[in-house]
């Protein structure tokens, strides 16, 4: 424990005293007389102007991938969001997550037509819930010395933290005291361990029919060693925010800037195949959206807006009926949400990957109600589609035969 042993005003008063202290233990603070003070000026108390240096620090939060802005062409101009809540799902509490799902007040949804709107108020209801029940992830600081396995909980964090320093209390003392205190944390962190570890292997093991990537994942948090490969640019290793800008730049360079030009006018003017040919996209029902729902596998992995998979599969029963709303909304309008249309890329490697950028393949992460919308559509147009090709082909072989009859009267 540090003293404010240094006294730092030297501003006398009337009568040539100092009756206001100024107390510090750390240099670069100055005290001087002030030109005005708050309160009308006492002769015994005259107003003083303290200073403090403080040295910025050089620890930086690192650009974590997931958070990176997309990169755009020069004039583009960006109106959604390029950073989003990263929640730790690993310790959230899902029985008052789900009770608090349950019981949220949908009705003003129903009010909305814009599909933007819409989506906005949605995901505001939904991240009101994370919030409560949901911790954030830390980012790791540079220059961080640990990482926690997954199932250590905040608490274990912090008496870990708590025992260490009460251990250097102890090296620098010798004091049998300050080793007691130090023992007392150590038991404690040492059975919380335990009792947490247990914990997360029963979890992960009642779930391994449903889950059994999180089993590998466990076995993988077990490895001393990391197989994660890194980027190697002019013989120089590249830190993760650099790679992830190097991921986005050779990503980028590799698909066309200018956007595709779809207009649904445009296209129904041009001449084309018969209208037969074209598909009507009708309000979804309840059913479809549910059957999506359910069909979503129970993953961990989120796209932009930070809610994985298995929440929805979990809370259809419940989202499902102002999901179709949103969806219906978005097909009376013929418009995709613009929060929709921003993805997360992941670089997965080729084969067994490289040190260069184009070792890899972007995948695109969507956001889960966007691929719902897509799953439940997929079987409205499904059967246009094939309605359409089994007329086609029906079409073609009473013209091959009335060919072949020609030819035979012919004959």
């Amino acid at each position: 424990m540090r003293i404010l042993e240094q006294k730092c005003n030297t501003v006398p008063n009337c009568n040539d005293r100092q009756l206001d202290l100024v107390l510090s233990a750390r240099s670069g603070v100055t005290v001087s007389a002030a030109d005005e003070g708050l309160q009308p000026v006492d002769a015994y108390h005259p107003p003083l102007a303290v200073s403090v240096e403080i040295a910025a620090s050089s620890r930086r939060l690192p650009a974590a991938p997931a958070m990176l802005a997309p990169a755009v062409s020069p004039g583009t101009q960006r109106d959604y969001p390029i950073t989003r809540k990263q929640w730790n799902f690993h310790k959230a509490n899902f029985n008052h997550l789900y009770y608090l799902i349950s019981n949220i007040d949908w009705s003003d949804i129903y009010c909305l037509n814009d599909p933007d709107e819409v989506l906005k108020l949605f995901y505001e209801k939904i991240y009101e819930a994370f919030d409560v029940c949901v911790p954030l992830k830390r980012p790791n600081l540079n220059g961080m010395r640990y990482i926690y396995p997954v199932w250590y909980t905040p608490e274990i964090i912090r008496e870990i933290k708590y025992k260490h320093q009460l251990h250097k209390n102890y090296k620098a003392s010798k004091l049998r005291s300050d080793y007691d205190l130090f023992a007392r944390s150590r038991a404690i962190v040492k059975a919380e361990t335990a009792l947490a570890h247990d914990r997360y292997c029963d979890r992960v093991q009642s779930h391994l029919t449903k889950e059994p990537r999180a089993f590998w994942g466990y076995l993988r948090s077990r490895k001393s060693n990391s197989s994660k490969q890194k980027l190697i640019k002019e013989g120089r290793i590249l830190s993760d925010s650099e790679s992830a800008r190097e991921f986005a730049q050779f990503f980028h360079s590799v698909y066309n800037p200018e956007p595709a030009a779809l207009s649904a006018s445009a296209a129904s003017a041009a001449p084309g195949p018969p209208p037969g040919a074209r598909v009507h996209l009708a309000p979804l029902h309840r059913a479809d959206v549910h059957s999506a729902l359910a069909r979503l596998p129970p993953k961990r992995s989120a796209g932009p807006d930070g809610i994985p998979a298995f929440i929805f599969r979990d809370c259809r029963d419940v989202l499902g009926k102002p999901l179709l709303h949103l969806y219906n909304v978005c097909i009376a309008t013929a418009t995709f949400p613009d929060k929709w249309k921003l993805t997360r890329v992941v670089p997965v490697p080729k084969g067994s990957g490289g040190s260069e950028p184009s070792n890899s393949r972007p995948v695109a992460i969507l956001c889960t109600p966007a691929k719902v919308f897509e799953a439940a559509i997929h079987k409205q147009l499904y059967v246009q589609v094939l309605l359409a090709l089994y007329i086609f082909v029906v079409s073609v072989i009473i013209m091959e035969e009335g060919k072949i009859a020609e030819m035979l009267l012919g004959r």
